[in-house]
This record gives structure tokens, sequence and C-alpha cells, in this order.
């Protein structure tokens, strides 16, 4: 594997990281909207 192709499959392992923390929030944003009103 190329060190090029092993940094892209590192951005992609991030961004699905990251996309997991939003689609967690958003989930519990929607069960406790009044919580995560007071943590922002």
């Amino acid at each position: 594997m190329s060190a090029q192709n092993s940094a892209g499959i590192q951005t992609l392992l991030d961004a699905e990281r990251e996309a997991q923390k939003i689609v967690q929030q958003g989930r519990l944003s929607s069960l406790t909207p009044s919580s995560s009103l007071r943590r922002y």
C-alpha cells in the first residue's frame, strides 16, 4: 500500500468518526432537547 493510499484511508476513518459523533449528538438532542440546549 502506498503512503498516499493509507493517508486517504486515515482521512476516511477520521470522517467516519466525526460522522458518528454528530449522529450521536443528534440522537441525544432529539431525546432530550432541553438538556442539549443547556450544554451549548
